[in-house]
This record gives structure tokens, sequence and C-alpha cells, in this order.
């Protein structure tokens, strides 16, 4: 396989690297040029190391009534009202398991804790906008407190809480907050809290008070005098527990003066520094994705991150840093960008916890050791270079034996060596024939996604599309050889397919009307696709009972839907024949000397038909399964004829198996597709063929895989790998059952909204297929209990 990362329980550190450009294609003077250039990544040099549960969320404690620029975005999300009997929400916090949750926000400083001496009525937060923050002072229900404790201990959260750290202050007409702090009500829930034998992560102290404060500050001096006094506490109350919480402050946006002041006085009784970040101003901002797509304004958020670190080397504390709570875009965010899928490209800035299935989350994942550049795959390889070549910034840890273990190690990538090179547009995607009565398994999930009834005016769809252009398109699929074209010279009622369990494929002989063909063409001009598309390759023949179809191929349709696309002047990048009648075929198959006369046929077709025009389209086949015999047999027969050999791949079986989940989870299970990409390669250098290998179509589980499961996240795991794979193995496109339909549509079937793979999809062709500009930086990194090694 190659240089392979697995993810197999171990710890690796952060491993972060820049750079411009290192290697790839370039367009000069019309000219494509390749240039060189090697990385050295020395694993035994670490620039920064974080915690095994980096990952950290926030709960907030805004009311329903909390808005924004008219926009009520909170609903039932605060820590009094959030559904706690919500299995997703319970799930979604258990996938990180353990997944570090901080309690506190804006209105934590207003908020006061019903404990058992807490004598006041319990009152909630209402809205007054005359109050500081909008609304006057809240209450925690002990009640609810109980609640709260049993969900995260339930649910295996880390907690932090954010104490009131302005209780007992005087708030001055200028915004300062003068005083001691009161820590009376926060100490009566701290000792609930051990009493009943609630574990808490750490115990922060204040929301933003810091420097010049958000609508409210508090000096340093006075803070960190604050500090010591919560330290003293924690130590008191905790006597006895041998494992004591931590202590967090300020949670404040950084402040170079006032964070080293108050550092210098809290030297013992601080366990981590905690700063916010809303780097890209109100939510409301007009410019907010034009900053989200801007990595030179993203990168001015290193200076927060630089001064701090300075400041903390500067200082005697032993302290530790932590975002404490970043949002991006304060009050609120804004609906439809930080909660949608461009705001990635600012949240991974920042911190990724997952990238090609890397993280603590799944016992077993891996990823390729592949560094693509334009349209080359570069392999990493396990070797001593030079000094001269590296960069040190990489380092390893293990757990052995409850003890931590750095592993040092090198990797070096040379990018002169390519073992691989894809087409550009090495992206594609399939739309397909089957009518809504395609059913599997007693669940039916085509509706209205075959070619014949797909809404071609839905936006959604259009730009979903045009996202990629040029995105290669393969209209085909099992009911393409049952498919007649209604054109000029095609006399018969042109009707659609009906359903018919007699009869093969379990449908009668469907038409393409001329105008749908028309529309069709339309579309794809407009949204800029290119359209590779599938004939009918049994027609003219006689079925067997064996399943073998016999006779040569009858190419009378085809030639005048061929025509009749030639003169409307509709652009299609390549005429594939055929759907899964190689080798011994999917309910029918076709002998491979019969088919290589077959493509000859074609191939005459096409130089006939489109003598007169200077770029001609692709010749495309099989479109079925390997079998080396029969592919070996058929490409010695199509030297001249064929551009491109197309394979298959459901590897993973039927989408009714109950083990689909644990195959797509399992690297050693995904690992043996490769054995048909390394054959697949090895046919065609043993070949005088020129012709090179696409994957034509590839849903993973057949019969329309499996709903929510191969529209779902975990499907990325075989999705990605399937991509890092073929490039390996010189695949040059590889296209993806289905842009819509089945369960494995990247777009959901009923509201053409995007399933999680469409995003990764989009993620890949930027880190992947985009040719790097000067200055582009990568920030991959791994997080949790990981262990590299090489295979």
């Amino acid at each position: 396989m190659g240089s392979l990362f697995l993810a197999m329980g171990f710890c690796m550190w952060v491993c972060f690297f820049s750079f411009g450009f290192i290697s790839g294609s370039s367009q000069i003077g019309g000219r494509a040029e390749t240039v060189g250039g090697s990385v050295f990544i020395d694993g035994k040099s670490a620039i920064g190391r974080t915690d095994s549960d980096f990952i950290c969320t926030t709960l907030d404690w805004w009311p329903p009534e909390k808005c924004d620029y008219g926009t009520c975005s909170w609903d039932h999300a605060s820590l009094l009202n959030l559904d706690l009997n919500n299995n997703i929400l319970l799930n979604a916090v258990k996938a990180f398991s353990p997944l570090k949750i901080r309690l506190g926000g804006t209105l934590q400083d207003k908020v006061m804790y019903e404990t058992e001496d807490h004598r006041k009525p319990c009152i909630p937060f209402s809205k007054n906008t005359s109050e500081l923050f909008g609304f006057t002072e809240g209450c925690l229900p002990l009640s609810r407190w109980d609640e709260l404790n049993s969900f995260f201990n339930k649910s295996g959260a880390q907690v932090v809480f954010g104490l009131n750290a302005l209780t007992g202050r005087t708030i001055q007409p200028g915004g300062s907050a003068v005083g001691a702090w009161d820590s009376t009500n926060a100490e009566s829930l701290m000792r609930y809290t051990v009493k009943k034998g609630y574990t808490i992560h750490g115990w922060e102290l204040g929301n933003e008070l810091s420097g010049n404060g958000v609508g409210v500050r508090v000096a340093a001096d006075q803070y960190a005098s604050d500090t010591i006094s919560l330290q003293k506490l924690v130590q008191d109350i905790y006597k006895g527990i041998e494992s004591k919480p931590l202590i967090l402050a300020p949670a404040g946006t950084f402040d170079p003066k006032w964070f080293s002041a108050f550092l210098d006085k809290t030297t013992k009784s601080l366990d981590v520094i905690t700063h916010h970040i809303y780097n890209l101003g109100p939510g409301k901002d007009e410019h907010l994705v034009e900053k989200i797509l801007n990595s030179s304004y993203l990168d001015g958020e290193a200076n927060t991150f630089r001064g701090l670190q300075s400041t903390l080397k500067n200082s005697a504390t032993s302290a530790i840093a932590w975002v404490g709570e970043s949002g991006g875009a304060y009050n609120s965010g804004r609906n439809l960008v930080t909660n949608a899928f461009v705001f990635s490209f600012w949240h991974r800035r920042y911190g990724l916890h997952r990238l090609f299935g890397c993280g603590q989350h799944f016992l077993q994942a891996r990823m390729h050791a592949i560094i693509w550049l334009g349209c080359h795959a570069f392999q990493a390889q396990p070797v001593q270079p030079e000094p001269s070549l590296g960069f040190t910034f990489m380092s390893g840890s293990s757990q052995i034996g409850g003890r931590a273990e750095t592993v040092g190690g090198s990797v070096f990538i040379d990018g002169k060596s390519v073992i691989g090179r894809t087409d550009s547009d090495f992206i594609c995607t399939t739309l397909d024939w089957w009518p809504p009565e395609k059913c599997d398994y007693g669940t039916c999930s085509w509706e209205h996604a075959s070619l014949l009834n797909l809404d071609l005016n839905n936006n959604i769809f259009l730009n979903a599309i045009k996202a990629f252009s040029p995105l290669k398109i393969r209209l085909g699929g099992t009911l393409q050889d049952k498919i007649m074209y209604e054109t000029e010279d095609h006399q018969q009622p042109c009707i659609p397919f009906s359903k018919n369990t007699s009869e093969l494929f379990g449908f009668t002989e469907g038409c393409l009307p001329l105008s749908r063909w028309d529309e069709l063409n339309a579309f794809f001009n407009k949204s800029g696709a290119l359209v590779i598309f599938g004939l009918n390759a049994l027609n003219g023949r006689s079925m067997q009972s064996g399943g073998s179809a016999v006779g040569a191929w009858d190419s009378t349709n085809a030639e005048s839907l061929m025509r009749y696309t030639v003169k409307k002047g509709y652009q299609i990048h390549g005429w594939e024949l055929g759907n899964e009648l190689s080798g011994n075929g999917v309910g029918v198959r076709v002998a491979a000397d019969q088919y290589a006369s077959d493509m000859i046929s074609l191939q005459n077709l096409v130089q006939d038909i489109y003598r007169s025009i200077k770029s001609k389209p692709l010749i495309l086949a099989p479109g079925g399964f390997f079998d080396a015999k029969w592919f070996t047999a058929f490409l010695d027969k199509t030297t001249k004829s064929l551009d491109v050999v197309t394979h298959h791949i459901y590897n993973l079986g039927p989408g009714v198996d109950e083990h689909l989940v644990e195959k797509i989870l399992n690297p050693s299970y995904l690992d043996g597709e490769a054995d048909t990409f390394s054959k697949l390669q090895s046919t065609l250098k043993s070949s005088p063929t020129s012709a090179t290998a696409w994957v034509g179509e590839s849903g993973g589980a057949y019969n329309s895989g499996r709903n929510l499961v191969t529209n779902a996240f975990v499907f990325s795991f075989w999705y990605l790998d399937q991509l890092g794979m073929a490039s390996t193995y010189d695949t040059k496109t590889y296209c993806r059952q289905t842009l819509i339909g089945g369960n494995y549509g990247l777009l959901n079937t009923t509201t053409f909204m995007p399933n999680p793979d469409y995003y990764r999809l989009s993620i890949f062709e930027i880190l992947t297929l985009h040719r790097p500009k000067e200055g582009f930086k990568y920030w991959p990194m791994c997080i949790g209990n990981l262990d590299f090694r090489y295979q």
C-alpha cells in the first residue's frame, strides 16, 4: 500500500506544516511545466503540543429573548432550558468522549446559584435593555444543576464551569467594577457539587472582564487577588480529593499589558489562562464571508497567539493557554454563514479535529500519506535525508504502560518522484436513469432523481454543480442498456420505463424524449459540466438463457442521437458504451472480442460524425467490474479505438449488509480494493493500449446504498480513502455514484441540499486539485491517542 498514517489508539502531537509552492503542474505560455521540490518533516522536533482532549465547545446562558440585528437565534439552547433528554444532543457529546464543555458566557456574571444556603427566590433572566448586558440578574436552580450534572455524567463530558466574577463589586460609570469578588455564593455551589459527587474539570472565574472588558472591566491586580481566593477555595473544598479541578481565568480578549500584570501575580494559583477570539467582527458585517475566505485576514489572529505565547514564556507562571471561547463573529454570528459550510474555512484555521478520519473518536482510521499538488500525487517515504532539506516541526507521543513516551521519526517527501497523475478535473459524479419505482429492501430512494424527471430548474442543484466547474458527470447506469432515444428518425412512441419484475433489470424498455435531451444539454451548458453519456450497448443483440448477449451492437439509434447532438452544437466530453456487461456482467454479459469489435464501430462513428470538429469526444468502455482476463482480451483489441477504460467499484457489498458500517471503518477491509487498482494498472502497462483508467461509477454499497450510512458522515471514511487510493494507481478520474439519487447521493434527493460527502469533496478538491498559489498554507493536524507508523 505504500506509506500510511494509521490511527489506532496512539497520541501524535500537533503537526503543522506551511509551504508555498512545492511541486505540481503550472501553465506557462500555454505549456504545462512540472516544478520539483522536496519537504523534510522531522518527527523529533515539536513546535506545539495540545491536550489529548484538545476539542472543547461551549454552552451559554442566553435566554430565548436574546436577539441581534432583529434575529432571535437562541431558542431553547440555554443552560436553563436546553432539552437534556434529547438523544441527538447526548450522542453528539458522546461522539467525542471526552468532550470538554465550557459552561459560561456573558450572563454568567449575572447569575446567582440556588444552593442549600441561598434563600432568595430563584428568578430567571428577564430582558431589560437598561440593565448591564440587556438582562436582569438570573438564577441557576439547584434542581437544574442536578439535571445538568446527570447529563454530563451520562455523556462523558468534561465540564468547565464559569463562575460569576462580578458578585460583590461596584460598577462605576466608566465601566470599571471595583472591590473584591464576593465568593460566598460560588463557594456554596462548589461545596454542594463536591457533596453530590459531581465531577468538575475546572472552575473559571469571570467572562470578558479583562483589559477594556466587554461592557465592564476589572483591574488586573484585583483579578489576580480574586483568582488566588478561588484557588484557596478549591484547595479547601477539595482537600480530601486527590484529583482537583483546574483553576482558569480570565476568559477575555487578549490584552498584553493586562495579561502580563495578571500572570505576574498568579504564578502559583492559575492552571490555565483563557482568552476569547471574535476576530471576524460583528455577525452583521457585510464583508463577513470575504473575511472568512481571506487567508491574509485570518493570518492576523496569529499576532494574538504569538503575543500570548510570548507573554507566557516571559512570565514565571506555569499556566498553559486555552482558547476558552471562540465564535468568530460576535453577537451570535450570522445565519447561513457561521452555521454553514463556508465557516469551516475559519474554524479549521484555528483547530481542526479530524481531517480524513484522523482523531481519537474512531479506534481505527487512516489516511494515505500522499501530498497532492496540482494534478500530481507524491508519496511520503520514511528515510533519512540530508539536514539541508529539513523542516523541524512534527513530533509524536504514545502512552505505554501508563507512561508518556515520545517517539521520533522522519518523513521525506520527494516532489520529483511522482507515483500517480490524475486529470485536473479528477472529480466526477453520476446521474442515473432509475425511476421512482426503483426500490431495494422495501425502500424506494430515487424519487425524482432520474435523468428523465430531475428538476433542472432547481438553483441549489445548478449551483452544486457550478461550484466545481468543471464537474464531470457520467450519465448512465443499469437502465442505460434498456433505453432508446427519440431522435428525428426514431418514429416509435417514446414510452417511459415501467416496472415489470419479469423483465431484465425489473423494468421494461424506456425512452429518452428529444425535448428532454434538449433540456438536459441546456442545463449542462449552463452549469459548465463535462458530460459523459453512456450508450445502450445491448441494442441489436440476442439474449441467451445463460445470461450472454450475442451478436453485434446495432448502433443505428445511438448514431441518430449523436448526429442530432452535433447538429445542435451540444458538447459531449465522452461517449461510453454499455454498463456492467464485462466479465460475468450484472444480469447479462458480452464477450470481450465482441465488445472490442463494437468499440471499433463506435470509434469509427465518432470519427465520422465529428470529422469537421477538431476536438473530438473521448471513447470510453466497458463501464463494468474489473475481470483481469476479460479486460486483457478487450484492451489487446482496442489499442487504437479506446481512450479510457472504465471500471466500477461496489466493494462494500449490498446496502442491506448488517456489517456495512464495520466495513467502512475497517482499514484492512478497505485495503482489499487496492488489489483491483493494482491489477488494472498492471494490465494497462502490459497492454499496447494508450487508454487511461477511470473509475466510471462507484457507490460503495450496491442496490442504492443504505439510508443514514452511505449518505451520512461515516461514509466519508470510505469515500476519501477511495479517492486517495485511486490516485496512487494512476486513476485519472473518479466518478461517485451519485450526484443525486438513491441513498448514496452527494445531494439530498428531496431537498437537493448537500449531504456530508458533498462537503468532503469540496474540501478535497480545494486541498488537492487546486494549484497552490504563492503563500498558500496547509494547517493539518491530528489530535488524540495516535501512533503513526509506516507500512
